[in-house]
């Protein structure tokens, strides 16, 4: 019989031997977040795979300027026969209260109520921020929330429930395909949002 291992632990530090026992507990502990989040993956993963399937092109995580002095930071911008889609993604949980028109929005969780801005406003404004760049095609906007929130008293218009985000942006789709001057717009703002990006960089790279 080999004892060459045995004998081999039995003369090894105790100390040496426990952290190894904890590196491949932790390696084991990593493969499996792995193996899960590749079969499970995240809310905002999904919406960007379906935005993927169907867009003819897109920008996440796009940089505007307001106007002003600041920035605009859109989840998405997409571009779809005939328009373009401002794209925002609501990760809230619980229940969600809220109107097209309503300044506040409410959240409950746990009996617990929480205010926030109404997200449809915001993407109002990065409208106008997408207008200023592509102003000859038409710009939409939609909010999705992630399937941790519902809504009880109903869904106000422009609100996508997560489930129903592939069916939602299909029908914006719609039949057709992106003309020169839609893709030339596109193209405007793809190389607006690099330079905004790189600008806000710069700036936060001065002030620190």
């Amino acid at each position: 019989m080999n004892t060459e291992l045995p004998d081999f632990l039995a003369n090894s530090d105790p100390t040496w031997l426990g952290g190894v026992g904890l590196v491949i507990a932790v390696a084991i502990v990593v493969i499996i977040w792995v193996i899960y989040t590749f079969r499970h993956p995240s809310d905002e993963a999904r919406v960007e795979k379906i935005v993927k399937e169907i867009a003819d092109a897109y920008i996440k995580d796009a940089v505007l300027s307001d106007g002003l002095y600041g920035y605009h930071f859109i989840d998405y911008l997409i571009l779809l026969p005939g328009k373009i889609l401002v794209l925002a993604v609501q990760d809230y949980e619980g229940y969600i209260f809220g109107g097209e028109k309503i300044e506040k929005w409410a959240q409950v969780v746990n009996n617990r109520s929480f205010n926030f801005d109404n997200p449809l406003i915001n993407t109002n404004h990065y409208i106008q921020a997408v207008r200023t760049i592509c102003n000859d095609v038409e710009i939409v906007n939609r909010v999705v929330f992630t399937s941790k929130s519902s809504f009880p008293k109903g869904i106000p218009p422009g609100v996508i429930e997560f489930k129903n985000i592939k069916k939602e942006l299909e029908i914006l789709k719609g039949q057709g395909s992106t003309t020169n001057s839609a893709k030339l717009m596109w193209d405007k703002l793809l190389e607006s949002s690099k330079q905004q990006k790189i600008q806000y960089k710069q700036e936060l790279s001065n002030a620190a």
